[in-house]
């Protein structure tokens, strides 16, 4: 079992930790940055000794821009209880501390996706997390995955390119419009998956025709089969 520690106070109890930096926000969704510090003095917190996190449950989404997965997990976050960590939120919070701009692919930022899943386990939550995770980038990812114990499920969110242009024009969670060469780009980062999920061990999800409900019940069917 892990013991959350404060560098002032020691070793503190559950109900002593702020979990989120709103300060950090920058997106228009009601996930937040996680940067875990201490309710009593405001200390940056940490975790010693083992994991216990094998009844948890961990949801992975990937997918080109506007496929969805941010949207999919803010939505298991606040109806189905889990911890969301989004990737531009776990950027903001690396970028915090570096003073400077980050990439999603950057070691840093890999590291701290770790961490907060850690936490977000040794505070008792199932965790969903929504990240531009290319098919180069899933055996690392498993490495984090597999360290933890949990059992968890990747998953693509892969609407036909038409929709996930048309979604980048209309979505609210961002102050400006992603450019749709972006779009194209990991649309087309994303194919490997589509040639051969089985190898990539991904679960493959066509949300083009779906609503978000929808697609948040095939989530959860495929983890669970309920």
């Amino acid at each position: 079992m892990s013991s959350i520690v404060c560098p002032l106070c020691g070793d503190i109890a559950r109900e002593r930790v702020q979990i989120h930096d709103p300060s950090l926000r920058r997106q228009r969704f009601s996930i937040l940055p996680i940067r875990p510090t201490c309710r009593t003095c405001g200390s940056e917190l940490s975790l010693a000794g083992g994991q216990h996190s094998a009844h948890r449950h961990i949801i992975v989404l990937t997918g080109t821009c506007a496929c969805g997965k941010s949207a999919v997990a803010e939505h298991l976050q606040n109806a189905h209880g889990y911890m969301a960590i989004d990737g531009d939120c776990v950027m903001q919070v690396v970028k915090a501390r570096a003073g400077r701009s980050v990439a999603y692919d950057e070691d840093a930022v890999f590291r701290e996706i770790q961490s907060e899943i850690d936490f977000a386990l040794a505070l008792g939550y199932d965790v969903a997390l929504s990240h531009m995770i290319l098919p180069a980038h899933v055996a690392r990812f498993r490495e984090i995955l597999d360290r933890t114990a949990a059992e968890y499920r990747i998953f693509v969110l892969h609407p036909n390119l038409e929709t996930a242009i048309a979604r980048s024009l209309t979505r609210t969670c961002h102050a400006s419009v992603t450019p749709e060469k972006w779009v194209v780009h990991f649309h087309e980062r994303m194919r490997p998956f589509l040639d051969d999920h089985e190898s990539y061990g991904v679960t493959l999800i066509d949300n083009s025709d779906q609503t978000l409900e929808q697609t948040v019940a095939r989530v959860l069917f495929g983890f669970t089969g309920e």
